[in-house]
């Protein structure tokens, strides 16, 4: 059997306040000839990055989340200001979140994953594992109220996934650098 696809009748752009996003409500024309209203949030792409230094330290940001009403332990990221971004514009991003959020640059970052974070956004998250490490700082974003850690991985890896519900782009991030590293 193969499946036909939705046909995109009409789509409503309803903007925010967030210059990161919109909203689209889109009505479409389901295989059976049925008209329904979907909705998806349009965003730019975001960077997470797996920030690895030489002494095996990994680096957490704790960060309060609207969506909860609470803080939340997670690997620094952040918005690409750029649409449809090149390779080079992914990695530029990925380096400035590094400074505003927890102060150091890296000197070599590798693509781990791209992926989306889910289905009804438009943002792809690239994922990277960041070495080289050095102090490094930029102004963070004004509303950002971060604390930062560095931790072994294993002691990391547990306070993200174990002492709260952990957001699926850390998890994912966490996943992919500890098959890179050949951790179980």
């Amino acid at each position: 059997m193969s499946l036909k696809p939705f046909i995109v009748k009409k789509e409503e752009v309803l903007p925010t306040a967030n210059p990161h996003l919109t909203i689209v409500n889109s009505t479409l024309i389901a295989p059976n000839g049925d008209e329904v209203v979907w909705g998806h949030i349009k965003t730019h792409d975001a960077v997470v990055i797996f920030a690895f230094d030489n002494e095996q330290n990994v680096y957490l940001k704790r960060e309060w989340r609207l969506g909860r009403k609470d803080f939340v332990w997670e690997l620094p990221a952040g918005f690409i200001e750029q649409e449809n971004p090149t390779e080079d514009q992914i990695k530029a991003a990925a380096n400035r979140e590094l400074q505003e959020e927890i102060g150091v640059k890296a000197s070599s970052l590798e693509k781990l994953i791209t992926v989306y974070p889910s289905n009804y956004m438009t943002m792809l998250s690239h994922i990277y594992f960041a070495t080289g490490l050095e102090e490094s700082s930029l102004p963070g974003d004004e509303h950002e109220y971060l604390e930062v850690k560095k931790l072994p991985i294993q002691e990391a890896y547990e306070l993200v996934i174990s002492t709260q519900i952990p957001n699926s782009q850390t998890v994912i991030g966490f996943t992919e650098a500890m098959k890179r590293l050949k951790i179980a």
